[in-house]
């Protein structure tokens, strides 16, 4: 194993031999590979005996030598809680034979010793040891763990000897802050009391003794360390003094007693809250009370600006409030971004405080920095019966704050029905255009609430009113595939031939297949339908097509039906029926339909692409079989000089690429585009093996 033979006799507790190896100038000192000498290595072990002990201590062993881990033979007894071997190792630095014979010696010859020269002479023996070598990690001395094993027969032996009871670890703690921390009163008074431990020094989080106490509520230690001179208003590293911990935890009694013996009431924390601040914030009225007896300021506002009553409010301590307004708080006074008690209440619902702030004059149509008045805020948040007080109270019911919402836009952006119906029964603006001209009816339908769209079309709002891309209601019923409602503008009068900023219509929406982009638009549409939008792929061509109830068949219906023009092109000369082949959840009834009332199967955009194109882009290739059998071209060029076949292996679909090739008599399969590209190019390109195979036996 490799272990040096002296260790080994001692591990043993073969004394004998162990003195022989000594005799023969054995090193009792000897550190081993692991950096240990015999001390620390027989505590590691567990092998360390009194019997053991007393023999190295008398063949000199160095008490003092640090380990690796920078444990000494105290530091190990400390930790190991062997209060024997502790004292054994005192008794033989410190109560020795040399040290009794000196002592034995002056009293045979009458010397008397002056008290300065016998702690002399017993400090230099408590020098042969150090009591204070710290452990390399955390740099806990022996005294430090003592403390938090709660050893106090230990402690006493430790600081009577010598150890400095105010040496701190890595986080700075010392014996007294740990024993506070631990809520170990006996331990912290003696410290305190017998050994006179430094009650300000802080550790790493600037916590004193006293903020500890004032966290665990050790009221009898509070009054033991205020009696030696602690700092009543220690902050820690988030500016907490004592009196702001007790308030923070509702303790009445420590509050007290810190105001009684001096604390500062008007100390703020990092977030410059104050003692009566946090008090309104966690509700103890009792707190609270004796603070505005004791003249805190009910007016100090904190690092938002936020107030005593606005915290009070905003946490819904009714009573707390009821106890400010006696005391005459300034009710409308502003935080920094403008909020008043009376919108934080309203944020948060408590119609009983809304009520009394009204009735202590709260002014109810102030606006913050956005603009946004209590109203606002209460229809926002769907609180009914606070919007009706505020109505009834006078508030504007038409103030629009900085993006030109109104609490009506408010009430339908976040489906609150309800609140919406009543605003507009009280005269609530029904046209009114917020920046992003988003009227309310769009808005509502944006939202999927079809409650609301149902009362704002019964309320006869304006069906053709247009936002900023040029859409009008309609554009989007059709596009959220709301058949009733697209009926319903209809009838109302709505414009059928309307058309957006890109030159599109209604119908060509239905086809959008993701909802059009504007802001805050919600993404709406019932799960059941979320499998229309599936590329379903089918195995063979004897598979017949499933047509689903495509919730946007019914509309296509009532447009066309309806005289919207079929034929309309956007501005980039796209039609309808491109739209609709390109579209993944089209299915052959739409596409029939179109060309049935008008749509060219034939047409092209503005780069040559045409409908059948689209579809081979797509894949559906039920689509291709109907537009084929309407007349499809089917090697009609682009621009770019590219077929309906190129575009098919461009695009990956195989589908396409199969459907196509059973018109391989009429096909031109090596048409080569403007790149010089055939649709097997493009396969390679894509390293695409199905079209591939497919393609092979033309090349």
């Amino acid at each position: 194993m490799g272990e040096i033979p002296l260790f080994l006799a001692i591990k043993k507790s073969n004394l004998y031999i162990a003195s022989l190896l000594l005799n023969k100038n054995a090193n009792i000192n000897i550190i081993n590979k692991d950096k240990d000498n015999i001390l620390t290595y027989l505590f590691k072990n567990n092998s360390l005996s009194k019997k053991t002990l007393k023999f190295i201590l008398n063949k000199g062993i160095d008490i003092n030598y640090k380990n690796k881990e920078g444990k000494t033979g105290i530091y190990y007894a400390v930790e190991h809680r062997n209060e024997s071997f502790l004292k054994i190792i005192l008794e033989h630095y410190i109560l020795n034979n040399d040290f009794i014979l000196k002592l034995l010696s002056l009293r045979k010859n009458n010397i008397k010793l002056e008290k300065s020269k016998l702690k002399q002479l017993l400090d230099y023996e408590f020098s042969k040891i150090n009591f204070n070598e710290k452990e390399i990690n955390t740099k806990n001395t022996a005294l430090i763990v003592a403390i938090q094993l709660g050893n106090i027969s230990i402690i006493n032996k430790l600081l009577e000897n010598g150890a400095d009871v105010d040496e701190s670890n890595n986080d700075g703690k010392t014996p007294l802050i740990l024993a506070c921390q631990f809520k170990k009163v006996d331990i912290a008074k003696t410290i305190i009391l017998k050994y006179h431990a430094n009650v300000n020094k802080k550790d790493v989080d600037l916590c004193s003794p006293i903020n500890y106490a004032a966290e665990h509520n050790l009221i009898e230690l509070i009054n033991i360390l205020l009696d030696y001179g602690a700092d009543i208003n220690n902050k820690n590293k988030f500016g907490h003094t004592p009196l702001i911990t007790a308030c923070l935890k509702n303790n009445i009694t420590l509050s007290k007693l810190l105001l009684t013996r001096g604390a500062n009431i008007h100390e703020k924390s990092e977030k410059l809250k104050t003692a009566i601040i946090y008090s309104c914030e966690k509700g103890c009225y009792e707190i609270v009370d004796t603070l505005i007896h004791n003249h805190a300021n009910i007016n100090e506002k904190d690092k938002e600006g936020l107030n005593p009553l606005m915290h009070a409010c905003f946490s819904e301590h009714e009573r707390i409030v009821d106890l400010l307004l006696e005391n005459n708080v300034i009710i409308n006074d502003q935080d920094y971004l403008g909020l008043t008690a009376l919108m934080y209440t309203c944020i948060v619902g408590n119609e009983r405080i809304v009520e009394k702030l009204i009735q202590n004059k709260a002014c109810i149509n102030m606006k913050d920095n956005n603009r946004k008045t209590a109203l606002i805020f209460a229809s926002e948040d769907g609180f009914l019966g606070i919007v009706k007080l505020l109505i009834e109270q006078g508030a504007e019911i038409n103030d629009k704050d900085m993006d030109n919402f109104t609490a009506l836009m408010y009430a339908i952006d976040n489906g609150f029905t309800s609140i919406a119906k009543y605003l507009i029964n009280q005269g609530a603006t029904v046209d009114h255009k917020n920046v992003e001209c988003g009227y309310l009816l769009k808005r509502a339908i944006l939202n999927g609430n079809k409650d609301i769209i149902q009362f704002l079309i019964n309320s006869n709002v304006s069906m053709n009113e247009r936002d900023k891309y040029g859409r009008t209601p309609l554009f989007y019923a059709a596009n959220y595939g709301y058949s009733e409602i697209v009926k319903q503008l209809i009838d109302k009068g709505a414009e059928i031939q309307a058309i957006d900023n890109n030159g599109k219509n209604a119908l060509m929406y239905i086809f959008n297949e993701n909802h059009v982009n504007t802001d805050a638009t919600q993404n709406y549409i019932d799960e059941e339908y979320d499998d229309l939008f599936d590329d379903e792929e089918e195995e063979n061509d004897d598979k017949t097509e499933t047509n689903s109830n495509n919730i946007y068949e019914n509309i296509l219906h009532i447009l066309i039906e309806n005289g919207i023009n079929v034929l309309e092109k956007d501005a980039n000369n796209k039609s309808t029926l491109m739209y609709a082949c390109e579209c993944k959840y089209a299915n052959t009834n739409m596409i029939q339909y179109i060309i049935q009332h008008g749509g060219i199967v034939n047409d092209k955009n503005d780069v040559g692409i045409t409908p059948l194109m689209f579809a081979c882009i797509n894949g559906n290739k039920h689509i291709i079989n109907l537009l084929l059998d309407q007349g499809a071209l089917i090697n009609e060029k682009d621009e770019t000089n590219r077929t309906p076949l190129i575009y098919a292996s461009i695009s990956n679909n195989m589908n396409a690429v199969e459907r196509l090739l059973k018109e391989k008599e009429n096909l031109h399969i090596s048409e080569r585009d403007n790149t010089n590209k055939t649709a097997y190019d493009y396969a390679v390109e894509n390293d695409n093996s199905s079209i591939l195979s497919l393609l092979a036996p033309y090349q």
